[in-house]
């Protein structure tokens, strides 16, 4: 059963991620993931947000990627496609002048 602290949480991970404060998203996900394992839409946001981030990549797409295969929620099954072909299409682009990728 989920309770609503948890959900809470889970919706300023959201947040996060869409004002592209990763290292937040990281933290909040990570710690959804560790207590709730099989959060297919948690596992899925933590590694988008990972896909974000150069230097984590590689985590990310095996962690998309995994939530596609776990999942059995469309909605979820569906974020994971569009989101490895995202990677693919614009990530991974080694020329991206996108905003949030590293500056390192």
């Amino acid at each position: 059963r989920v309770h609503s602290s948890d959900t809470s949480v889970r919706w300023l991970g959201y947040i996060a991620l869409n004002k592209l404060d990763l290292k937040e998203a990281d933290r909040i996900f990570e710690k959804v993931v560790a207590k709730e394992p099989e959060n297919w839409l948690a596992v899925c946001f933590l590694g988008i947000s990972y896909m974000l981030q150069k230097s984590k990549r590689k985590k990310g797409e095996e962690l998309v990627q995994k939530a596609l295969s776990a999942s059995n929620d469309e909605t979820i099954r569906n974020l994971a496609k569009i989101s490895l072909d995202w990677n693919e299409k614009d990530l991974k682009k080694k020329d991206s002048k996108a905003p949030f990728f590293d500056k390192k």
